[in-house]
């Protein structure tokens, strides 16, 4: 671990040792939570500086860190990511928590899905919960409170992006329906029951959504049995708390035990001591490369700002070098 991490930690133990000292404190156990809790705080540190977000490669790079631990401080990191600019890394970083949703304290949950209804329906609407990415927020919505016309919305956008020809597909369109028969509103089935009613691609995803009850009429039926099922269906608002599938990340890694060798290959990539890294990168300057050196001294500021997010003391030199003889330089 390195000596910034080392004195963190080590500062957090004394306390937690004073206070023991001091009667407050009684067991292992608890000096052991907070031995755990100060590494937590560390890992948020280093990979949750507002810095690490400036562009989409060093924002997923800290998401996918926070994403491999539990722990409150790390979830506040994440969900504090969610409201980056960048479609793709609050995506990323809605995605991670929904991995962790089990483990979320009701305030922190509460806002991962606040924070997915606004990524979906806000101005980034386009650019994120794209066909079957949208399951996950199906199913958290399906467990809280949330707005008629946002359900409405969502589930239409489901039936217009899934078919019943990927499992990824089929899975959605089961969650649109589960989060309808959650919300308990009749009026929102009205819609889908008007579309199974027709012919063609959308009726039969309509029909799926609609599945969720046993005793909805088949694909075939006549327009009389849907209104007399429809009439016939009594709701009321549930909460639905079956399990959330996330787009792409695993479970976090749960650790209570402060000596746990994983804090510590995390932090510091196996074996690779990186504490301190020097980089010296030669450019081509000869003219033919005048443009796309332009493009290269942009993705040099992000190189450093990833490698200042994988370590603390990062220097980088840059010169330049070209081909054409400078007769004036030359010496007899």
């Amino acid at each position: 671990m390195s000596w910034s991490a080392r004195a963190f930690v080590a500062v957090s133990l004394v306390v937690a040792l004073s206070t023991r000292a001091s009667g407050q404190v009684t067991d292992g156990d608890a000096l052991q939570e907070q031995g755990v809790r100060a590494l937590q705080d560390y890992f948020a540190r280093v990979y949750g500086e507002p810095a690490n977000f400036d562009t989409r490669l060093s924002g997923l790079v800290s998401v996918v860190s926070l994403s491999r631990f539990d722990g409150e401080p790390l979830a506040e990191r994440l969900l504090e990511a969610t409201a980056i600019d960048d479609p793709l890394v609050a995506l990323a970083a809605w995605d991670a928590l929904a991995a962790r949703s089990a483990s979320l304290t009701p305030e922190q949950n509460a806002a991962w899905r606040k924070a997915g209804v606004e990524l979906a329906t806000g101005r980034h609407r386009n650019d994120v919960f794209f066909a079957g990415q949208l399951r996950p927020l199906l199913q958290s919505l399906a467990g809280g409170d949330v707005e008629a016309r946002v359900v409405g919305q969502l589930v239409e956008r489901a039936i217009e992006q899934n078919g019943l020809e990927t499992e990824a597909g089929r899975a959605t369109l089961v969650a649109a329906g589960t989060l309808l028969r959650a919300h308990g509103d009749k009026t929102l089935l009205r819609p889908i029951v008007a579309k199974a009613q027709r012919r063609g691609t959308l009726a039969v995803r309509a029909h799926a959504v609609l599945s969720v009850w046993d005793d909805a009429p088949a694909i075939d039926a006549n327009r009389r049995a849907w209104n007399t099922w429809l009439a016939a269906l009594e709701l009321e608002p549930t909460s639905s708390t079956g399990p959330i599938e996330p787009i792409w990340f695993e479970p976090p890694i749960v650790i209570d035990d402060s000596n746990d060798p994983r804090f510590r290959k995390d932090v510091e990539l196996g074996r690779l001591n990186i504490a301190g890294v020097d980089v010296a990168l030669a450019i081509d300057a000869t003219g033919s490369l005048e443009t796309s050196n332009a493009y290269i001294l942009h993705y040099l500021g992000v190189l450093t700002q990833t490698l200042a997010v994988l370590g603390g003391d990062v220097r980088v030199g840059v010169c330049y070098y070209r081909h054409e003889v400078r007769t004036e330089l030359q010496v007899e």
